[in-house]
């Protein structure tokens, strides 16, 4: 089956740093087969038969530096989420959609800011449309109010991976 694991916290700031060839020698050493790398924000597909995310989550962070949280999301996953398309005819702007991806299923409350607006929230993954105020975005801090780690990516990175998954 197919996969991707998207890392937080590494090449950000200085910090944390990876190349992606490194990554992708990484993964290969972990068994993980057809490993592609997308972005140097940390998105690693790759081709395994383990189904256990929490197995393949735990793997990856192993060999991983500093806190590196990784989420993994199966092909199927990534697609259904493509195939929603949860942003409407208001939220046209390209730049100002983004899908926050959560580590293990959450509930909780979650307070926004004024221009932010959750256009889809399941389990594990939280659809965000920003507009910014006074030139700035204000993302919430989802990992410090649901208590689990997330990581976000730009809604066109997300239809870019899907489209790569299914390639």
């Amino acid at each position: 089956m197919k996969y991707v694991a998207f890392l937080r916290g590494i090449n950000v700031g200085g910090r944390n740093m990876i190349k992606m060839s490194d990554l992708k020698v990484m993964f290969v050493g972990l068994g993980f087969q057809n490993v592609t790398t997308y972005l140097q924000s940390g998105n690693a597909l790759f081709e395994t038969k383990r189904s256990s995310h929490k197995a393949m989550v735990s793997s990856i962070e192993a060999v991983l530096p500093g806190n590196t949280r990784v989420i993994v999301r199966s092909a199927l996953e990534i697609a259904q989420l493509v195939a929603s398309d949860p942003f409407t005819s208001k939220h046209t702007d390209a730049r100002h959609r983004f899908v926050t991806f959560l580590q293990e299923t959450a509930d909780g409350e979650i307070r926004v800011k004024p221009g932010t607006e959750i256009v889809l929230r399941t389990k594990q993954e939280l659809c965000w449309y920003f507009k910014p105020v006074k030139g700035r975005f204000e993302y919430p801090n989802i990992e410090a109010q649901l208590k689990v780690a997330a990581t976000t990516r730009g809604w066109g990175v997300v239809q870019t991976i899907g489209a790569m998954l299914s390639a």
